[in-house]
């Protein structure tokens, strides 16, 4: 904090006040007059930025405070603003409108900034590397740009010459990425990220970790965790190379998840696990934090019993104040954490407020990755009708996390064995047909009608 408020000082033209500490040097100055205080890309800082921000807001009520962040500050009295990406080019843009392109421009200002000479020649090879940085920028954003990424990327990739240009990993990758957002079927996400990989182990496209995180995983949610675990690994000696440790942390977070799925990589995912949770508090991101705190506890629950409320409640928090889809891996694992120690009530009260958060977003992927859970709660209950059509959900190709496989194949057996097929149909088309804001609302319903039921007594356990 005392770097951030002399940083602001200084800019002010201030100096520190003796015997008051920075910020109360900051805030003696702030309230004797009206100021509008603008502080620029918090998101690495966002601890020392709050501990500044708070007390100013306290104290001077004359002063109005801007700042931007990819994170909210999360403290009293902040509001969110969500500013939407530039527009970027249609691919059949002419090539002589794409100067004109607001996307296009600002990727040339940063450029000049680096470069004073920089130029961007429309009949050159630039126009085309330009457009994609565009559109891989766009995707980072996916909290409020989920759909419409792959049919971009691929016709990308098209223009580009396929496989032969050197961002066509990297292409392939946030293509593949962008298809299991909007719930793609296995079988292309898996061709969209091994086309990736091909083109950088050919030597015709540059490194990215980008197709290796989407191969990995795409083969974990296809039971291949061995492949997956590999896949992260490759994926986090890409990041490490690029230096983006917000990027490393999080791959480090989704590598824990995969070594925690093998028995035999624990001790392995423990330490990386702690090493993942040090180097995001290093970032200083509450989302990222989030997530490998949650993947840290699925690996040492067994042996420690984490509380997984209050995780929870910390995860509900940083999604509140965030507006984050990173937060979707740390609520995976208390949810399925809660299941796998047996307690309903738990595992039934993250998915209640989660759908609502993935329906607000627009995030079809959250919801079919843990509709299966509420499924098999239902159906422990004697809900055969819910767990019908949470089950409906599931992609074809989808095996489930490991410790799922067993209980979703009992599940559908006692669904054949014990519902009317005619019935069983009709609520699987029913939910099968839904558009992503219905399946939120029946998830979310469904969490509900169970979880009162439960408390109430209505309904117990009728299955192990």
């Amino acid at each position: 904090p005392d770097v951030v408020g002399q940083v602001i000082l200084s800019t002010l033209g201030v100096r520190q006040r003796e015997a008051m500490t920075v910020t109360e040097s900051l805030v003696e100055y702030l309230a004797a007059r009206g100021a509008l205080l603008v502080i620029d890309n918090c998101e690495h800082l966002l601890d020392a930025v709050a501990a500044v921000v708070e007390p100013i807001m306290r104290a001077c009520a004359t002063t109005r405070i801007l700042a931007t962040s990819r994170e909210g500050l999360g403290v009293p009295g902040e509001r969110l603003v969500a500013v939407r990406t530039l527009p970027t080019p249609s691919i059949d843009t002419p090539l002589g409108d794409l100067p004109q392109s607001a996307a296009v421009e600002l990727f040339v200002d940063r450029a000049r900034a680096a470069d004073a000479g920089f130029e961007l020649a429309v009949d050159t090879a630039d126009t085309d590397r330009a457009m994609r940085l565009c559109a891989a920028l766009e995707f980072f954003t996916w909290t409020r740009h989920t759909f419409g990424i792959h049919d971009w990327c691929q016709q990308a990739l098209g223009l580009a010459g396929a496989d032969e240009h050197p961002e066509a990993a990297r292409v392939c990758g946030l293509a593949a990425i962008g298809l299991i957002m909007t719930g793609g079927d296995m079988g292309s996400i898996d061709e969209l990220a091994r086309r990736g990989i091909a083109a950088e182990c050919a030597g015709t496209a540059l490194p990215s970790h980008e197709p290796w995180t989407a191969l990995g995983s795409v083969a974990l949610m296809t039971g291949r965790v061995s492949e997956g675990v590999e896949a992260w690994r490759t994926a986090l000696e890409r990041a490490l190379d690029a230096s983006d440790p917000g990027i490393v942390a999080q791959i480090e977070a989704n590598l824990v998840f995969a070594l925690g799925l093998d028995d035999s990589h624990t001790a392995e995912a423990e330490a990386l696990g702690a090493q993942a949770l040090a180097r995001a508090r290093t970032v200083g991101s509450p989302s990222i934090i989030a997530w490998a705190s949650a993947w840290l506890a699925l690996i040492v629950f067994e042996r420690d019993r984490v509380p997984l409320r209050t995780l929870a409640a910390e995860i509900f928090t940083t999604a509140r104040t965030t507006g984050s889809d990173y937060v979707i891996g740390a609520i995976d694992a208390s949810i399925r954490v809660s299941y796998r120690q047996g307690l309903a009530e738990d595992a039934l009260l993250t998915p209640a407020e989660y759908f609502g958060h993935l329906r607000r977003l627009g995030n079809l992927w959250g919801l079919w990755l843990h509709l299966p859970i509420v499924g098999l709660i239902a159906a422990d209950h004697g809900r055969l009708d819910i767990a019908c059509g949470c089950f409906a959900t599931i992609p074809e190709g989808f095996t489930g996390f490991p410790e799922l496989v067993e209980p979703l194949a009992q599940a559908r057996s006692r669904i054949a064995a014990e519902l009317d097929p005619t019935l069983a149909a009709q609520h699987a088309t029913r939910v099968a047909a839904m558009t992503v804001t219905e399946l939120a609302d029946f998830g979310a319903d469904s969490a509900r009608e169970l979880l009162d039921a439960i408390r109430a007594g209505r309904i117990v356990r009728t299955s192990v």
